[in-house]
């Protein structure tokens, strides 16, 4: 969860993440300046049906509560 700007490297969570065999999503809440990169990464890497884009959440704890990893 948080912005998606230089510093939080989403790119390099997506890559990592089509590296494993997790049959768990990938849920990313937030906004920013590179999501529509990261939205073009994921569908590059053909995560669409793995990794969830939720936008901005006024609160994110209810996610983090149900969080399994």
């Amino acid at each position: 969860m948080g912005s998606f700007k230089d510093a939080k490297r989403h790119d390099v969570l997506v890559n990592a993440y089509a590296k494993t065999d997790q049959s768990m999503p990938l849920l990313l809440l937030g906004q920013g300046k590179h999501k529509s990169e990261t939205e073009r990464l994921v569908t590059e890497l053909s995560l669409e049906d793995k990794v969830i884009f939720l936008g901005f959440r006024d609160n994110p704890f209810p996610y983090i509560k149900k969080c399994a990893v």
